[in-house]
């Protein structure tokens, strides 16, 4: 595995996961999160993977991403089709 040192000019830097929580900025979370490198939403609320609509991450377009990464737990769930379409539609890769 080759490592490279990353330099990051964000405010918000995920430094660490594990079942069930993740770390941003030295920070443990447990609870469902949008987070982009300039802003983290907190009281993002989702009963599963499987309820993610495009209008519920909605603010994310307005980062304009090139790739947005959906921490799904331990067991993989594909987003629904509609929201693929979404990000496929402005060329966002997920």
């Amino acid at each position: 595995m080759q490592i490279t040192e990353e330099q990051n000019s964000g405010r918000y830097v995920i430094t660490g996961y594990g079942k069930g929580f993740i770390i941003v900025n030295e920070v443990s979370y447990q609870q469902n999160l949008i987070i982009s490198p300039q802003e983290i939403i907190t009281d993002w609320i989702i009963e599963s993977p499987g309820d993610i609509s495009f209008s519920q991450i909605q603010v994310i377009e307005n980062w304009q991403p090139e790739i947005v990464l959906i921490g799904t737990g331990e067991n993989q769930v594909f987003p629904d089709g509609d929201l693929m379409y979404q990000f496929m539609k402005q060329g966002i890769g997920c």
